[in-house]
């Protein structure tokens, strides 16, 4: 997709004219390393399109682990998720920059704002579209609220975008070292009511619970095959069956995770 920008104004014509740039205005660079990163993305999605969920993080919930498609999943994951993503986040600032930067150049004023803006607003409804009509792994929806936040930071100097950075990814460890305790602990519980049930001990509410809790938490990492069977099935079957899927699995992305994680 091209980074339309405001284009310069003709004789006679409003200040506000908008247009897409000319050849010579593009970065090959730029438009090279977007070209790289999305194929990489796309590697990593192909998982997402033939498997199960969680086949993603696991191969050996579908697709075998045999050498060949172990080989392929370990330097899949190990080269290019997550790294991918990078590159297509410092694109998308990057992107902003030049947008606004160019069409402030030119004196198009608060109109740079206002196209800015309305783009990211289509970028959202196609990314809700794209969720729950198409693919529940959308992505677009994120990067389009994320944008909108963004566009107040533009003019801060690199050090400060820096420190704010820093402190978006501080937030996010307590986060992640509340939620390893919790499993960590979980795990030891229900270690110790297994333990307890073994030895002909009668368990205490609190320790049936537990153990209820660590199995709905290995099924989710490792889903039963029956799980795994109705998923295939889903997906198979009629489009509004798998759209009722896919929406309870978009609505939790997208609200959830979103808010929670990134």
């Amino acid at each position: 997709m091209e980074d339309p920008t405001i284009a310069a104004p003709d004789v006679g014509a409003p200040a506000s004219t908008v247009g897409p740039i000319i050849a010579q205005e593009r970065i090959n660079s730029v438009d090279v390393i977007r070209g790289v990163e999305v194929l990489g993305i796309l590697l990593m999605s192909i998982a997402s399109f033939a498997l199960p969920q969680q086949a993603y993080f696991d191969p050996t919930v579908a697709g075998g682990v045999a050498s060949a498609n172990l080989a392929v999943w370990a330097i899949n994951y190990v080269l290019f998720e997550g790294k991918m993503r990078a590159i297509f986040s410092m694109l998308f600032g990057a992107g902003m920059v030049i947008f606004i930067s160019r069409g402030e150049k030119r004196g198009a004023g608060m109109i740079v704002s206002d196209v800015y803006h309305r783009r990211l607003l289509w970028l959202l409804l196609f990314g809700i579209l794209h969720a729950y009509f198409l693919w529940a792994g959308d992505i677009l929806y994120w990067y389009a609220l994320t944008g909108l936040i963004l566009y107040s930071f533009r003019i801060l100097a690199p050090k400060w975008l820096l420190l704010a950075g820093g402190l978006a990814l501080a937030m996010m460890i307590p986060r992640n070292f509340t939620d390893s305790r919790k499993i960590t602990t979980l795990r030891q519980k229900a270690a110790a009511a297994d333990l307890a049930e073994k030895s002909g001990k009668t368990l205490t509410e609190e320790q049936i619970e537990d153990q209820k809790q660590w199995r709905q938490r290995l099924e989710e990492l490792k889903p039963p095959q029956k799980a795994i069977d109705k998923e295939i099935a889903d997906h198979r079957g009629s489009y509004w069956k798998l759209f009722a899927r896919r929406s309870c699995s978009a609505a939790r992305m997208e609200s959830l995770l979103y808010y929670q994680y990134f």
